[in-house]
């Protein structure tokens, strides 16, 4: 995918919404991104509950994407 002067390599996340990926750029630097978040998702970045939004873009067909700072961690469903 090509952001104008960003090209971007999604890979869909598993999950039940469909709409997460991550976002993988040239140099090997990963960030989590999401079609068509909530409005609430700057305010919650704001406030340190979500992780930091470092950008948002409207594409062609009318979706958002937004981009958060990618953290690696283990998922433990007990």
């Amino acid at each position: 995918m090509d952001l104008g002067d960003i090209e971007l390599t999604l890979t869909p996340i598993s999950g039940k919404s469909g709409k997460a990926y991550m976002g993988s750029y040239p140099d090997g630097k990963r960030v989590f991104i999401k079609m068509n978040t909530s409005p609430i998702l700057p305010g919650l970045a704001r406030e340190q509950i979500a992780p930091q939004l470092l950008w948002s873009r409207r594409l062609p067909d009318g979706r958002d994407m937004s981009a958060q700072e990618w953290l690696t961690g283990n998922f433990d469903a007990k």
